[in-house]
Parts: structure tokens; sequence; C-alpha cells
């Protein structure tokens, strides 16, 4: 899908792309958990699903392993 998107002939020229995508998604997902923690229920959370994410039970598993007392100790 990269290659089709952009012309990127040599591999040096992935490698940036590559990178910088990473550092969206990262920046994007650590947005969309700070907006989890802040939420104040279950409802608003759920609210919060983004439209890339297909099911409502793959959201809510993400949502409860996000909001788990285990990940508030890794953050």
């Amino acid at each position: 899908m990269l290659q089709a998107r952009f012309k990127l002939d040599e591999e040096w020229q992935k490698v940036p792309i590559l990178r910088q995508m990473g550092c969206i998604w990262r920046c994007s997902k650590s947005k969309l958990v700070d907006k989890l923690l802040k939420a104040k229920n279950t409802e608003e959370r759920l609210r919060l699903k983004p439209d890339n994410v297909k099911t409502m039970k793959e959201w809510k598993r993400f949502v409860e392993s996000r909001t788990s007392n285990e990940f508030k100790v890794i953050i």
C-alpha cells in the first residue's frame, strides 16, 4: 500500500517515511488513550470509537486494556 501511494524506488526512501508514519501512529494512539482516561464513564469511552476500528467488540477490548489498573501502573 505504501509503495502504491508513494513513489518510493529506493530503500533509503522508505526508511524515513516508515519512521514518520510510526511516530504519527504512536502520537494519535497516545491522544486517544488520553481521551479515554479523561472520559467520565464507559458510555463516553465507547462513543470515542474511531471510524477505522471495525467492530465494537474490538473497541471494547482496547478500552478495557487501556483503562485497566495494570495499564495505569505502566503509564
